[in-house]
């Protein structure tokens, strides 16, 4: 019997993996495929408009934000289990109040509360956890982990659409906190492992680590000191790629549904559109994953960010549903890649040491794009009747990105 696979033959580490995916399944990519259904319904039921519904996301983001970098602290101090624990918790009560909320400001600040619950429970911890089980195939194991999301998004997409006609919107959400409850706890309870320290084994290849930035691969694990590393010019760029990316990837995922109403398409289309989108992102996070492993990372990232513009792009050209479809592929594509890449990319930069802290203030610019690029997208619709003026500029934000991280190299501070 191998000491790191156990009796079962597999390293311990891919079922921890698999325990992040489904978590990402249950959390993040759940509420990914149920909110834009929720925009729709909420514009036909309650009246309410596109901006105000958009500033409601942007709630759930500033929530997030303001409790990205605190959970990479508390990951660092207690661990992925606990922090994710607390995160369920939090998430199984908002989620039912969205099913009672009475007025917009309490869709506001539960959608705050749901934000803060969900950046607990999903993409840092299980990323703290990839990094800790893996230096070997660590690219693939974050690739798997990090599909979990959007194959949440495909399935409640899908789900959502029948359910919100069916039983409306307030049950569906307090079916959904029951769901949460009876996968989350057992989950947390039975499969997921901080370190493997913890059950007598170590990461994943961790006797063969060898320091080599030029080809991607393991620094040693410690890395330099958080401060040392917040304040080198080498993180800075690094969030400010990140903040570029993610103002560029985050309207169309809240738009989605409102695109292909506009183009002349029901609502089981565009919860079709959500689906295909949260498929390309499943695809994108495990073959990215895989090739960060294989590849130069920075060319990687480039491509896709290219990609990611030329699908923003051809969103706009109006009234083709076979292309319409084609585009959210590809804009899937980029962005499971992306989740997939910059969390690997970061380890190899900065070390594993503080990894979960820095993920955390990388994942502030994540959220700050996420928060600000639905709101324009909003404002532009509403004053322009398009999204043509707000998405082209994502596109060029999204290319921009591509060609700077192409070009400027900054290396990372040493211990």
């Amino acid at each position: 019997m191998n000491a790191q696979t156990g009796s079962g033959g597999m390293f311990r580490g891919w079922w921890v993996a698999i325990a992040g995916f489904l978590a990402l399944v249950f959390t993040m990519g759940s509420l990914g495929g149920a909110l834009p259904i929720l925009n729709s319904t909420l514009e036909e039921e309650l009246l309410w408009s596109r901006d105000s519904i958009a500033i409601g996301f942007a709630f759930f983001l500033i929530g997030a934000g303001v409790f990205s970098p605190l959970t990479g602290l508390l990951v660092e101090r207690f661990g992925p289990r606990a922090v994710m624990s607390l995160g369920t918790a939090m998430l199984i009560v908002f989620v039912a109040l969205l099913s009672m909320m009475q007025d917009y400001v309490q869709f506001l600040a539960i959608m705050c509360g749901v934000g803060a619950a969900t950046v607990l429970v999903s993409i840092v911890p299980v990323q703290k956890l990839v990094t800790e089980w893996f230096v070997q195939s660590r690219g693939a194991a974050m690739g798997l982990a990090m599909a979990g999301g959007p194959l949440g998004t495909a399935i409640m997409a899908i789900v959502t659409s029948w359910l919100f006609p069916a039983v409306g919107f307030r049950t569906a959400f307090l079916i959904y906190a029951a769901f949460l409850a009876v996968t989350m706890i057992p989950l947390l309870l039975l499969m997921i492992r901080n370190t493997p320290a913890s059950v007598g084994l170590k990461p994943l290849g961790a006797a063969d680590a060898v320091a080599t930035e030029s080809e991607g691969e393991e620094k040693p694990a410690g890395g330099p000191g958080l401060v040392k590393s917040l304040l080198s010019p080498a993180f800075i760029f690094l969030f400010f790629l990140v903040l570029l990316s993610s103002l560029g990837t985050g309207a169309p995922p809240v738009h989605f549904a409102f695109l292909a109403k506009d183009q002349g398409f029901d609502l089981t289309a565009a919860a079709i559109v959500v689906a295909v989108f949260a498929a390309g992102n499943v695809l994108g996070t495990l073959f990215f994953g895989w090739l960060a492993d294989r590849a130069n990372k920075r060319a990687v990232i480039s491509a896709v960010n290219i990609l990611g513009a030329i699908a923003v792009g051809t969103m706009l050209i109006y009234g083709m549903l076979p292309l319409l479809l084609a585009a959210a592929f590809a804009f899937g594509l980029c962005w499971g890649a992306l989740f997939a890449l910059w969390p690997v990319f970061l380890s190899d930069q900065f070390g594993t040491g503080n990894f979960a802290a820095l993920m955390g203030i990388v994942s502030l610019a994540v959220v700050v794009g996420w928060a600000v690029a639905p709101i324009v997208a909003g404002l532009d619709s509403g004053a322009n009747g398009s999204y043509n003026l707000s998405f082209g500029i994502f596109a060029g934000m999204l290319a921009l990105g591509g060609i700077l991280i192409a070009l400027v190299r900054l290396k990372p501070p040493r211990e």
